[in-house]
């Protein structure tokens, strides 16, 4: 079994639910280069990811056989991944948020640029890439979870995860959602 994190865009929930599998005992993948790269975006004022990125080269997705040498762990791969995954046995957990605390999130917390065309195509490019998805037989179950819903009724969403130890639920610190729409610049 190798179990999946995706979202369409980054700032989407990813790093949260990584951190509630590792804290269910699934071991998690990482990289170190990456997580180095939290070095460069976090300062005095905004820490994007307090511990790390739980994240993977992009490269990595272009291998023969991906994912396969990471069998019996978890690892974040971006939607554009998914197209690559080997057949093998998969469990998917689909981050989303609402659109403009991602675009606001990923511009002023990690100050990029928003992925434009993800933004505007959202809900048809979700509702696509979890349909190819679906239709895998390699892929025994794909849950699509809100990330506000994450955070706000953690132990719920957990619960619903029939597969995922409740001990997920004690990974979650309210405090990380700090783009909240109710909160948001209001933009033109």
């Amino acid at each position: 079994m190798i179990y999946i994190v995706s979202a369409l865009h980054p700032r989407s929930g990813t790093t949260a639910m990584m951190m509630c599998l590792e804290a269910a005992g699934i071991p998690v993948v990482q990289s170190e280069e990456r997580n180095k790269k939290l070095q460069k975006v976090n300062d005095n004022e905004y820490n994007a990811q307090k511990n790390n990125f739980y994240e993977i080269k992009f490269d990595e997705y272009f291998k023969v056989n991906f994912p396969l040498q990471y069998k019996g762990k978890a690892i974040k791969i971006f939607y554009q991944g998914l197209t690559f995954i080997a057949a093998h046995e998969y469990r998917i957990i689909f981050m989303k948020r609402d659109i403009e605390e991602t675009r606001q999130s990923t511009k002023y917390g990690i100050r990029h640029n928003p992925d434009k065309y993800i933004l505007e195509n959202y809900e048809g490019l979700l509702n696509h890439t979890v349909g190819i998805m679906k239709q895998r037989k390699d892929v025994l179950s794909i849950d699509v979870v809100d990330y506000y819903d994450l955070i706000t009724y953690t132990e719920e969403v957990i619960n619903k995860l029939t597969w995922l130890d409740n001990k997920a639920v004690n990974a979650i610190d309210k405090n990380m959602y700090r783009f909240k729409k109710e909160n948001l610049v209001v933009t033109a």
